[in-house]
């Protein structure tokens, strides 16, 4: 009993000088764990703030750099570029074909870009991957406008056509050809107001345009065949056709099989657009007069050219008729014209 109780108060008196010993040590432990952490994250954020210091002004000059490179690779500036080497080598624009001009302008183009690649490095993905899409719209503008240079145009009207073409330039019937100079120019705008407002932090860059921004009219077929036993039944689809514009080189269908409907985009410089439609060994022209609306979408996707149609008429070498079904033309995809015509098979004719 007495030895029990000798060993239950051993044991108290080993508890009192453990038990705060261990608090001591836990409390001592937490603090040490806090100062250690604080002093962690103090450091990294010197770190980091000392890398930011360098980092600002290296991302502040690849922006800078970038936009002195869109104003550059201007069509203005690529050309005014061009004149002065060849001023300095003791010949003229004038003197240059077409061709060479073109394959000129695209190697400034490409030397522009290629010279300030290592930006890339202190750019997010999306700023340099709008680098890119301006490049390849620029290249895309410039072979545009020497495809449609008039027959013996030489470098200077070349000259000439990049200089003074506007953002929703007039082209001719080539709807992908008006999209590839808009987006060119418009992507380089987009781009040098990304820059500003990376600058200033104000907001987020301009997104890209995913809207649809083609506007092409419809042309639906509505055909009736007749056979020799004077049975009719309807066709709505040309088993082969070739559409070209009147008065330009540019093919919008070269004989396309089994076409149920044709987009084709109208003028934007003149308020009558006219198609030449070849379908069984004929050819008939189509023509439509419209007015011209150009409406702002948004500052991604630019400005675009709305039409409405007020009349139709063709030649009737193998249209019969035709119908202004809908007027509006607009960058959703819609009725607007009918062609009515009329087959009736001939009887086979037998020798007697």
């Amino acid at each position: 009993m007495h030895a029990n109780y000798n060993f239950r108060r051993t044991m108290l008196e080993i508890l009192k000088f453990t038990i705060p010993s261990l608090i001591v040590l836990l409390s001592v432990w937490i603090v040490m764990h806090k100062l250690f952490k604080n002093e962690e994250q103090k450091r990294l954020w010197e770190l980091k703030r000392a890398a930011q210091k360098e980092i600002s002004p290296t991302r502040l000059r690849a922006y800078e750099r970038l936009a002195l490179l869109l104003e550059r690779t201007q069509p203005e500036a690529l050309v005014m570029a061009l004149s002065e080497r060849l001023e300095e080598a003791g010949t003229s624009l004038a003197a240059l074909g077409v061709q060479k001009m073109q394959q000129e302008l695209l190697r400034s183009l490409r030397l522009e870009f290629d010279h300030n690649m290592s930006q890339q490095v202190y750019v997010s993905d999306e700023v340099w991957a709008k680098i890119i899409g301006a490049r390849d719209q620029m290249g895309a503008f410039i072979t545009t406008m020497a495809t449609q240079l008039p027959p013996g145009g030489g470098a200077m009207e070349y000259a000439t056509v990049l200089m003074t073409a506007p953002i929703c330039a007039p082209g001719s019937f080539g709807g992908a050809e008006r999209r590839s100079k808009r987006i060119a120019v418009k992507t380089a705008k987009t781009i040098g107001l990304f820059v500003l407002l990376a600058v200033l932090a104000a907001c987020e860059p301009d997104k890209t345009c995913r809207q649809d921004v083609d506007v092409n009219a419809t042309i639906l077929l509505k055909g009736t065949f007749i056979d020799t036993a004077g049975v009719a039944s309807s066709f709505t689809t040309w088993d082969s056709i070739t559409v070209q514009g009147v008065g330009s080189d540019s093919v919008l269908y070269d004989n396309e099989k089994s076409v149920s409907k044709l987009l084709v985009p109208l003028r934007i410089d003149k308020n009558v657009t006219a198609y030449a439609l070849t379908w069984r060994g004929k050819t008939d022209t189509l023509y439509m007069w419209h007015d011209n609306t150009q409406r702002f979408i948004s500052m991604a996707c630019g400005c675009v050219v709305y039409h409405t149609i007020e009349s139709v008429a063709g030649r009737s070498v193998w249209m019969d008729s035709l119908k202004l079904v809908n007027s509006a033309v607009e960058n959703i995809e819609q009725d607007n014209v009918q062609v009515y015509v009329t087959i009736v098979q001939e009887p086979e004719s037998t020798e007697e």
